[in-house]
């Protein structure tokens, strides 16, 4: 008998379990439907109650997170979805928000160490993130997170690098090699160390003049484990100095500065180029022309669009080399651009740039605000 009751019991104990993650699921439901409309209290209230009736349920977390990010409670959220992943770590929208989340508070770090574990568990991760940049071939990111992680804690443990030899291994794709490559001069000018650098065949001009004091090299002509004292990865560097938002050094441009003089020519962007997470095609020329300020001549840096006024300069990109647009960029005042390579290119060259973002752009800028904590030189006009 007393067997039979404890069988009755258990069963019931079931029932109870099922309604519970039943109720707690259509909370959930109610949460988001208010969250998409923005009415963030009702929504954090059917989160709330959501996770009342079964706390284990990562999908009531994950939406009270994204309440309070919308809240821009950003310390708040990183909780809730890091209890989101506690119950789910596969839930990569969780994944997504944190490292933002800790991209928004200051924390590069984290934000970082947080893309890379999300892309261990997913490795399409980095196709569909809106806020990962370090784009390292997929098939490779195990690997290439151990030898990063590793390259780090040797290069702590030296008791000085001056005049040490460091290779810096490219493992990023161009548009965030220009971003990136201000830690190059970090690791010069702040460790005295001699820096050798594997830009890839696109930039190893560019970086030839646009840094003489760092030493550009061919990756195949070396025999790294011989030639250096150490070796990195170009994405490890600012994880090794430590990086905050507050700390990125090189603000002001870093690619072969030259005074700022007046031309009155303003460079013209228009189209996303291959490399644009966002895949589209590009922006109404117009809406660029009307930035272009009074007196100056704008001129394309791209190909013409169709159908464009035969009085538009277009200097044809494509048929360019990085370093020849170098060339052409160093002739403005004012770049108004799309982000891409050029965009990039422009701000690390100290120009005067006006960034035209889609909802949403690339993590490295962010999610609101008409400046950036990597160029003082960059505005950013957003589009809705």
């Amino acid at each position: 008998m007393r067997y039979l009751l404890i069988c009755v019991l258990f069963i019931a104990s079931l029932y109870a379990v099922d309604e519970n993650l039943e109720a707690s699921k259509n909370a959930t439901e109610e949460g988001f439907s208010y969250l998409h409309k923005m009415k963030t209290k009702e929504a954090m209230v059917f989160f709330q109650k959501a996770i009342a009736f079964d706390n284990a349920y990562a999908e009531a977390h994950l939406g009270l997170g994204l309440t309070y990010f919308q809240l821009k409670e950003y310390k708040e959220a990183v909780h809730r979805f890091k209890t989101a992943l506690i119950f789910n770590d596969t839930l990569m929208e969780a994944w997504d928000y944190l490292g933002i989340s800790y991209e928004l508070l200051g924390d590069l770090e984290k934000a970082l160490s947080t893309y890379f574990k999300a892309v261990n568990i997913d490795p399409q991760f980095s196709k569909h993130a809106s806020r990962f940049s370090i784009n390292i071939p997929i098939e490779i990111l195990p690997i290439s997170i151990e030898r990063r992680e590793e390259q780090i804690r040797v290069l702590k443990k030296a008791p000085s690098l001056k005049g040490k030899k460091i290779y810096v291994e490219n493992d990023m794709p161009i548009m965030d090699t220009l971003l990136f490559a201000r830690f190059l001069d970090e690791l010069y000018y702040t460790q005295k160390a001699h820096v050798y650098f594997e830009p890839g065949a696109k930039l190893q001009s560019l970086f030839t003049k646009g840094m003489p004091h760092i030493e550009i090299v061919e990756w195949l002509s070396l025999d790294t484990d011989q030639v250096f004292d150490y070796k990195i990865s170009l994405s490890a560097l600012p994880i090794y100095f430590e990086t905050t938002l507050k700390t990125i050094p090189y603000t002001k441009g870093y690619l072969s500065l030259e005074p700022p003089r007046e031309t009155h020519k303003t460079g013209i962007v228009w189209r996303f180029d291959s490399e644009d997470p966002q895949g589209k095609e590009g922006i109404v020329l117009e809406q660029l022309l009307a930035f272009v300020p009074a007196g100056s001549v704008p001129y394309l840096l791209q190909e013409s669009p169709r159908g464009v006024a035969d009085n538009l300069i277009s200097l044809g990109f494509r048929g360019q080399s990085l370093d020849s647009l170098r060339g052409d960029i160093s002739q403005m005042d004012f770049v108004i651009a799309v982000d891409g390579t050029i965009a990039r290119l422009a701000a690390a060259m100290g120009k005067k740039v006006l960034l035209i973002l889609p909802t949403p752009c690339q993590w490295v800028w962010y999610i609101d605000g008409k400046t950036t904590p990597w160029f003082e030189n960059v505005e950013l006009k957003r589009l809705a």
